[in-house]
């Protein structure tokens, strides 16, 4: 089938040098744009002289055209008043069609002489440009999805005739699988077409381009809607350890945070984008990952062999750990290049219960101790013991012993206490603490449920008190120990609001206690009187503040009276007068004078 329109087909003009080298022709199936031109050939070489009635175009039963008189007119050829006919020479007869609209549809006959042929006029419009979507979402470029997780993405092509058929494309390839389309949807002369791809994409999709691409239009321009998309993927992790430095990568989308981390537990350094890289000196052999964590999921790297210590000879050192923490008591020797039996040895005392062939303790009800020790071995030279969950039962002291003795170690649990507890006078409920300037104050400071016991220290605003400490007997609870300790202290009135605290020490590694007080020291008022201006004013400094002020003239007259902080008053001697003032709180009551006397002006 040969299909033309407008400007885009070729008009088939059939040009007889003589009757015997043309062919009869008669009109094909066309396409044009709604707005554009058609034309439908038909042509026939015996025809030679024009004979009425003999060339006519017609549609159905009815013709509405001939070659000698062209278009019919009149209200029942309405419909043909932008057709036209073209016809050069005899032989042809061409059906043309300007500003083809949806009307001029319809199937043509061409007769010349005989029937040369009928053809379909098919009348396209060019639509939108195809929308994709996610979950109904048409807003994100790029597209976020998750590598591994199954998506469904619609296309919606709308305003096209007629309608159109979809295709996928993954950067140009087209894509045939998971294909679905929905019968079209008429709306008016034009229809929507509506289909999904379901698509589980992978990380190597990251960044690729999606298109749904229209087709099955003739001379309509094909449409294209496309997304690029963007994969999101959990971390691939590459953990790497040369140079003294260890180095953690990731390949996430989007970003990851990463930590390296030592034999699975101790988190060494943590970055917040990619990874980076740390110096590391292991004390003893340590195995290192990576973990790597972003919104899709978290990946992790673990470096291929332990990494460990250059080896000199090195005998365990006292250790300490808090209980049900785990503990590591380090042993190696060089000179110890192979296994022999009883040659590295651990023992409490006389008596042995581990050895490096083993792997790990002796068993036995005589061994019941050390069912939760252990011996990391993983190079020869090497062989450090581990207690899991240490609890006090395991302290002791332990030998190694690598062909000859490396040294012994003791092992110390240590319990973390309670937070330290300031009292006075048996009453620890005061927070502030109040406290009278000038009068001597016994505070005491109680420690409880430690392991060993603790030393307890005092500081005032982080300044460490020497003076006045004194410390009483630990009290043994049987695990746990108790301390006090009793800070005689006269305060200060600029000691008023500073920070009393008392602090645990003495463990190795539980975190220290602390507990603290502010001071409100109270004290009596301190007077300020003056006179300016021709007014007396009052003033005071006491904690609590002064419930009262008296203004008083000559020592015994009073001429005002306040509350609270103070005030002043208007006066005019007539004579010289002394004035003081009189403040009073729960401490106590001061006086304060003014320095000399105040007389009339002009005495």
């Amino acid at each position: 089938m040969e299909i033309s329109a407008g400007s885009l087909c070729c008009l088939s003009f059939l040009l007889a040098v003589s009757a015997t080298s043309v062919d009869a022709v008669g009109p094909r199936n066309t396409a044009a744009l709604r707005g554009g031109a058609a034309n439908l050939t038909c042509s026939n070489p015996a025809y030679t002289s024009p004979s009425s009635g003999a060339a006519r175009w017609a549609e159905g039963l009815t013709t509405f055209g001939t070659q000698q008189g062209g278009i019919y007119t009149g209200p029942a050829f309405a419909k043909y008043t932008n057709f036209g006919i073209v016809s050069d020479e005899f032989p042809q007869m061409d059906l043309t069609v300007s500003d083809a609209q949806v009307e001029d549809e319809g199937t043509y006959t061409c007769t010349m002489i005989t029937k040369q042929g009928s053809a379909t006029l098919a009348v396209e419009i060019e639509g939108n440009e195809p929308i994709i979507t996610l979950d109904g979402d048409s807003s994100g470029n790029p597209i976020k999805l998750t590598a591994g997780e199954q998506s469904v993405l619609r296309c919606t092509a709308s305003g096209f005739r007629p309608a159109v058929n979809l295709e996928w494309y993954k950067d140009d390839v087209q894509i045939t699988a998971g294909i679905t389309e929905d019968t079209p949807i008429a709306n008016g002369y034009a229809f929507t077409t509506s289909g999904t791809l379901t698509f589980t994409p992978t990380k190597q999709d990251d960044g690729d381009r999606l298109e749904c691409r229209t087709t099955g239009q003739v001379v309509a321009t094909a449409k294209t809607g496309g997304l690029t998309l963007n994969v999101q993927y959990a971390p691939i992790v590459n953990v790497d350890f040369r140079g003294g430095r260890i180095t953690c990568l990731s390949d996430a989308n989007p970003l990851a945070a990463s930590k390296i981390i030592l034999n699975g537990t101790d988190i060494l350094v943590s970055f917040i984008i990619s990874g980076g890289s740390v110096e590391f000196t292991p004390d003893y052999c340590n195995y290192i990952s990576c973990n790597s964590t972003n919104t899709v999921g978290t990946g992790t790297g673990t470096f291929a062999k332990p990494i460990c210590p250059a080896l000199d000879a090195v005998g365990p050192s006292d250790t300490a750990v808090l209980r049900g923490d785990d503990a590591t008591l380090t042993c190696r020797n060089p000179a110890y290049t192979s296994p022999r039996s009883g040659a590295a040895q651990w023992s409490e005392g006389p008596t042995p219960f581990a050895t490096q062939q083993l792997g790990g303790p002796y068993t036995g009800s005589h061994f019941a101790k050390y069912t939760h020790f252990g011996i990391v071995s993983v190079v020869f030279p090497q062989m450090d013991l581990t207690v899991s969950n240490a609890q006090i039962e395991d302290e002791g002291t332990y030998t190694c012993t690598m062909i000859t003795e490396q040294g012994s170690a003791t092992l110390t649990v240590e319990i973390e206490g309670n937070e330290p507890i300031i009292t006075l006078d048996g009453d620890s409920s005061g927070n502030p603490i109040e406290l009278t300037a000038g009068e001597q104050s016994a505070l005491k400071c109680t420690a409880s449920g430690f392991r060993p016991a603790v030393n307890l220290e005092w500081y005032k605003d982080d300044v460490k008190i020497t003076a006045g400490v004194f410390v009483h007997p630990v009290a043994d609870n049987g695990d746990t120990f108790n301390a006090s300790s009793t800070l005689i202290f006269t305060p200060k009135i600029k000691d008023d609001k500073d920070r009393l605290e008392c602090r645990t020490t003495g463990q190795v590694v539980a975190t220290t206690k602390i507990a603290v007080l502010t001071l409100s020291v109270q004290y009596a008022p301190v007077v300020k009187v003056a006179y300016s201006g021709g007014r007396i004013t009052c003033l005071s400094d006491a904690n609590p503040l002064a419930a009262s002020h008296q203004i008083i003239l000559n020592g015994t007259n009073i001429v005002e009276s306040f509350n609270n902080t103070g005030g002043s008053v208007e006066f005019t001697p007539e004579y010289c007068t002394y004035i003081s003032c009189n403040s009073t709180n729960a401490v106590g009551t001061r006086t304060g004078t003014f320095a000399k006397p105040i007389c009339p002006a002009g005495t």
